[in-house]
C-alpha cells in the first residue's frame, strides 16, 4: 500500500476516534477555540500602547512571523518533497500567533510583553494574510498531482470563527467585567487550556504512534529545518533592526513557533484531508525540541543588566 494512503487511513481512524462521544478532530476544534479565549482575557488594552513606545520592535517581530515561514517553506519546495508533506508545510508555515510562544518568551526572558502583542496582532492580520499566502504557495504543489486551493471565504470565516472572535470576547470580558470575575477566570481558563493541549496531543500522537518512527523519518527533517531557518532568520533580523536582547529573543521564537491547531482546524474542516495534519503534528516535535535548545541557550547568555 501508497505510504500516503496508508498515512491517510491511520489519521483518518485516529482523528475520528470518538472519546465520550466527541472525536479528537472536534476536540481539537474546542481546544483552539478554548485557547484563543484565554488569548484574550489575557489581553488589556494597555498592553497595545506597547505599539506606540516600541514600533520597531512590533514590526520587526510581526513582518517576520507572516512573512518569513512561508519563505522558508516555498524554498523547502526546491527539494521536492511528497505532495502531502508539501501541503501540510505550507499550510503550517502561513498559521503564525501560537500562544506557548509567550510561555516560551517568558522561560527564554525575553519580552513578554512584546510576545503578547504579536501573537495577537499576527491573530487578527492572519485572517487576510493566511488565504492570500496558503493559495500562493499552493500554486507550487498543483503540479505534482494535487489541484487544491483554499477557498477565501470559508477559510476568513473559519478563521473569524475559531481565533478572532473568542480572542475578542475575552478581551470584551477582561475589560468591562469586574477583576474579581475575571481573575479566577483567567486561572481556570489557563488551566483548563493546557490540559486540554495536553490531552489532543496524547490522543493524536497516541494515534498514529506506531507509524510515528516511519513519519519521523519522512517529515521530521523538513519540519527541523523549517524551525530552525525560521528561527535563526528572526535572530538575525532582530540584530538587524537594533532590537534588545530580550526583545531579539521574543522574536526569534515568536517567528519559529507555528500555531498547529489553526493549520489542523483548516486541514480538517476547510480542505477536509486528513493527511495534511501529519507535518504540523511532526512540527510540533520539531518545535518543542528547538524551542527548549535556544531556552537552554539564552540561559547560559544572561540579559545585560541595562536591558
Amino acid at each position: 500500500m501508497d505510504a500516503s494512503l496508508d498515512a491517510t487511513l491511520i489519521l483518518n481512524q485516529a482523528l475520528n476516534q470518538q472519546y465520550f462521544g466527541v472525536s479528537i478532530a472536534t476536540f481539537g476544534r474546542y481546544t483552539l477555540l478554548i485557547i484563543m479565549f484565554n488569548m484574550g482575557l489575557a489581553l488589556r488594552g494597555q498592553d497595545f500602547t506597547y505599539l506606540a513606545t516600541n514600533p520597531r520592535a512590533v514590526a520587526v517581530g510581526l513582518s517576520g512571523q507572516i512573512i518569513v515561514p512561508p519563505a522558508v517553506a516555498l524554498a523547502l519546495l526546491m527539494f521536492s518533497p511528497p505532495p502531502e508533506l508539501a501541503v501540510g508545510l505550507i499550510l503550517l508555515a502561513c498559521c503564525p500567533g501560537a500562544a506557548t510562544s509567550n510561555f516560551f518568551s517568558y522561560l527564554a526572558r525575553g519580552d513578554i510583553a512584546l510576545s503578547v502583542v504579536l501573537t495577537a496582532l499576527s491573530g487578527f492580520v492572519v485572517l487576510f494574510t493566511m488565504p492570500l499566502l496558503v493559495n500562493t504557495g499552493l500554486q507550487f504543489v498543483t503540479g505534482a498531482g494535487y489541484d487544491i486551493t483554499l477557498p477565501v471565504w470559508r477559510t476568513m470565516r473559519e478563521i473569524l470563527i475559531a481565533v478572532v472572535l473568542p480572542v475578542a470576547l475575552g478581551m470584551w470580558i477582561r475589560a468591562y467585567l469586574p477583576e474579581r470575575f475575571t481573575t479566577p477566570l483567567r486561572v481556570i481558563a489557563t488551566r483548563i487550556s493546557f490540559a486540554f493541549l495536553i490531552v489532543l496531543v496524547i490522543l493524536t500522537f497516541g494515534g498514529i504512534f506506531d507509524e510515528l518512527p516511519r513519519l519521523l523519518m519522512q517529515y521530521g527533517a523538513y519540519a527541523f529545518a523549517m524551525n530552525i531557518a525560521a528561527m535563526v532568520i528572526g535572530y538575525l533580523m532582530g540584530r538587524a533592526g537594533g532590537l534588545t536582547v530580550r526583545q531579539r529573543r521574543t522574536v526569534t521564537l515568536e517567528i519559529g513557533v507555528q500555531n498547529f491547531l489553526v493549520g489542523m482546524t483548516l486541514a480538517l474542516n476547510v480542505l477536509h484531508q486528513p493527511v495534511f495534519v501529519v507535518f504540523p503534528l511532526i512540527y510540533v516535535f520539531a518545535m518543542y525540541v528547538t524551542a527548549f535548545s535556544y531556552i537552554g541557550w539564552c540561559h547560559l547568555r544572561p540579559v545585560p543588566a541595562t536591558q
